[in-house]
């Protein structure tokens, strides 16, 4: 651009431009190459000193220098859009101040040419490297995903491995698992923009993405296809993003990478509405036909939906895209996103269970997009044609860097882990002689159960912690039964049939658990700024409270008068119902509770406390887990200030019933323990501390960390925050590293009862598991995550 080239034997009597160097461009030229070469053409408007003679004459035109100094400009324009996301019309712009930045000169306006010139060096550039010059058919002959980049270290049949694959008994066939992430991003959209000319795709399928006209095609067969549905909470945020798609013609990207990061040939489509069955189908079995391994790995944060049926959906493809043999794949979900969904998910799904996956998470697809979310603004909007050229190029960048890379990346992976294979290793040694000697074949006996598990995942997970039947319903039932059968044969009190008939024992509690959990309720929302609305609805629950509360000072006087007499029963306070103490067995002395209450009372309180503080345990889970996926989601998907605001307040919704669920099973362990004092139950209903509310996925602190990290925000614990937006979370473990809290367990770790074998029966097998991984990952450097 208007950086003028100087040449020797100008005419020295032509008048220079005005400057304190007699030939200020002539200096500067023995710099260039110390500096960055920004020249696109010559300008010589004034002076013929300020242009280039050799472009001057027909002959020579362009001429070589001016050729050089273009290509130097496109090649720091490709590293720097590559490196730091900077669109064309930002960087020439750039060029332009380059040229004046005090606007005294009419820059000519070179931008078409200079983004007509971007395209075709990308273009031109991908099939150099590609080697389509040294093909008979050069250009025009370019298969479909012919230049995109492989990834070295992937098995590819042929090449690395048998052209016909690995046989099911072959020592290395779990080491060469090949592993396909799929995901989508909704940041990726591209508006609806008509053009007086059609924009056209140079590269089409040449490189990563799918045959243009078979998708389109296809995808219209299926247009009345609904959402991929997802058994993780709050599915109604997770269509959010597919609402707002008013003047859209892309509302988001699918595509599909291996487990080393690299995008896959043919692996990358839009999406016109939603994630569907039908897109991912299409994406998945393009990209596959380029690497029919007959085995390996898909994760994908809806496996638990996607997978069943997959082949069936296949078969509905075009011809070429059917896989010659069906192959088997094990279906996981990505580490990230298991944990908010479903128990059942969290074992059959998991990648820690799974021979062959290493260390891989599974969310290799994920920090793809997080490299080139910092297109999304740009290639909005783009047309068609530029925007897939340039996610192409980039994708292609992404793809070689890693190439280059990947060499030291598998080096020192290896070198993390080998020692932590051993010291699992030993770990797993030292743990199996002690419960040796204590219990013969009992390890022998877990290690069984894990390969039939692995074999048939119908077989019973070793895994899996068994159901927990004590809930209060199931505690009621039995109570009911066993009163009913003591009032057998009892006739009724005909004076006492004229009053008003007594509540059963457990009745009576659970009037009594009811009234509590309301008050604890009140008293937290009455902690907080209302407005006259919310006053008012809080002033109708207080009411309501209140004639709970006369119920049951009625109904203590019927089940225990002795406790009347006495003057020790509940007292009603009208003007503060919230804060009136219920007395109950578990509040009072051991002589009242002996003297006063009926055993039946007793037993039911204890039982039902029990039942209570399971339920709260499995609850608190429960929205631990939607805790964790919602914040996951509103990083990955939620920008701007009005969506925000709306999914914190969901967050905060979530955090509050978090910590009811917290404050209930306190409460109910107390009174258990006032009642059935200390024994081999406090070994699954453990004392809960506020530094043992976090998620499944979330990291443990060591005790250094905790001490180097005071006062971790509990709000940011609950909300599933991980990594530096979280006070206390700045370090931490890793899945293959951490110790989980002991609400995951559902047990303590510590004594000889069997709720403690049931546990070591888990931890056992997972550190097995554990050394397999590393095993994998140190033999073959395949696990790369």
């Amino acid at each position: 651009m208007p950086e003028a080239v100087v040449m020797e034997g100008v005419n020295d009597e032509l008048a220079p431009r005005a400057s304190n160097l007699e030939f200020p461009l002539e200096t500067w030229t023995h710099f260039r190459e110390q500096y960055l070469q920004e020249s696109l053409r010559h300008e010589a408007h004034v002076a013929l000193k300020h242009g280039c003679v050799d472009c001057m004459r027909p002959d020579t035109n362009p001429c070589i220098r001016c050729i050089d100094s273009t290509f130097d400009v496109l090649k720091h324009f490709h590293l720097v859009t590559l490196q730091g996301k900077l669109n064309a019309t930002d960087f020439y712009h750039t060029l332009e101040l380059h040229t004046d930045n005090t606007g005294l000169t009419v820059v000519p306006d070179r931008l078409p040419n200079f983004m007509l010139m971007v395209r075709e060096w990308r273009h031109i550039k991908g099939m150099k490297r590609a080697g389509r010059g040294h093909e008979e058919g050069g250009i025009a002959a370019t298969m479909s995903g012919e230049l995109a980049v492989k990834c070295p270290a992937c098995p590819h049949l042929g090449v690395n491995i048998p052209a016909d694959g690995l046989s099911y008994n072959d020592p290395d066939r779990d080491v060469l698992m090949p592993v396909w992430s799929l995901d989508t991003c909704y940041r990726l959209k591209n508006r609806l923009r008509t053009t007086r000319v059609p924009d056209l795709c140079l590269g089409s399928d040449t490189a990563f993405f799918v045959p243009p006209i078979d998708y389109s095609t296809y995808v219209l067969s299926h247009a009345m296809q609904e959402d991929i549905s997802t058994c993780a909470g709050f599915a109604a945020l997770a269509k959010a993003n597919t609402k707002s798609t008013k003047g859209l013609r892309v509302t988001g990207v699918g595509a599909v990478t291996c487990r080393h990061e690299f995008w896959l040939p043919n692996g990358v489509r839009d999406l016109q509405r939603g994630e569907r069955y039908c897109n991912m189908d299409f994406i998945f079995a393009s990209t596959y036909r380029h690497n029919p391994n007959p085995h390996g790995i898909m994760t994908y944060d809806i496996d638990c939906q996607y997978s069943p049926g997959l082949w069936d959906r296949v078969e509905t493809l075009p011809h070429f895209l059917h896989p010659v043999t069906i192959p088997e794949l094990q279906f996981m979900i990505p580490k990230f996103h298991l944990p908010a969904h479903k128990e059942a998910c969290h074992y059959t799904y998991s990648l820690n269970y799974l021979p062959g996956a290493a260390q891989s998470d599974g969310e290799a697809v994920e920090r793809n997009w997080a490299s080139v979310n910092g297109l999304a603004s740009s290639t909005k909007e783009m047309t068609p044609g530029a925007r897939q050229d340039t996610l192409n190029d980039h994708f292609g960048h992404a793809n070689w860097r890693k190439n280059v890379g990947i060499g030291e990346t598998i080096l020192r992976r290896m070198n993390e882990a080998i020692p932590e294979t051993i010291r699992n290793m030993h770990v797993l040694e030292e743990f199996s002689n002690v419960l040796e000697l204590e219990q013969p074949g009992l390890v022998a006996k877990w290690e069984a159960e894990v390969i039939a598990w692995e074999k048939d995942h119908k077989a019973p997970c070793p895994y899996e912690l068994p159901k927990n039947d004590m809930t209060i319903a199931a505690t009621k039932l039995k109570l009911s039964g066993a009163q009913a059968d003591a009032s057998v044969g009892v006739s009724p009190d005909p004076a006492q049939a004229e009053q008003r008939a007594p509540l059963s024992p457990s009745d009576f509690i659970l009037l009594a658990m009811d009234i509590e959990e309301s008050q604890r309720a009140v008293l937290a929302d009455d902690a907080k700024d209302l407005t006259p609305t919310q006053v008012s609805k809080l002033r109708d629950r207080c009411i309501n409270l209140a004639q709970k509360i006369q119920r049951f000072s009625v109904q203590e006087a019927l089940l225990c008068p002795t406790l009347h007499g006495l003057g020790l029963g509940t007292h009603m306070d009208r003007d503060a119902p919230e804060k009136v103490q219920l007395v109950l067995p578990s509040s009072s002395t051991r002589s009242v509770r002996k003297n006063s209450y009926p055993v039946e009372v007793v037993t039911a309180e204890m039982e039902l406390c029990y039942a209570e503080a399971t339920e709260a345990l499995d609850r608190l889970r429960h929205h631990l887990r939607i805790a964790t996926f919602v914040n996951r989601y509103k990083t990955k998907n939620v920008k701007g200030q009005v969506p925000n605001t709306r999914a914190w307040a969901v967050i905060h919704q979530v955090n509050v019933k978090v910590w009811a669920a917290f404050r209930r099973y306190c409460h109910a362990r107390e009174c258990h323990l006032s009642l059935a004092g200390e024994g081999e139950w406090m070994e699954i209903l453990q004392l809960l501390e506020r530094a043992d509310i976090h998620g499944l996925s979330d990291r443990n602190l060591r005790a250094q960390e905790k001490q180097d990290n005071e006062g971790p925000d509990v709000e940011f614990l609950v909300a599933g925050h991980s990594g530096r937006h979280s006070k206390g979370l700045q370090k931490g473990e890793s899945e293959g590293r951490r110790s989980l809290s002991w609400i995951w367990y559902g047990t303590g770790l510590s004594g000889g009862s069997s709720a403690m074998h049931t546990v070591l029966s888990i931890d056992i097998p997972t550190t097995v598991c554990r050394i397999d991984i590393l095993n994998f990952f140190a033999a073959s450097g395949n696990g790369l995550p």
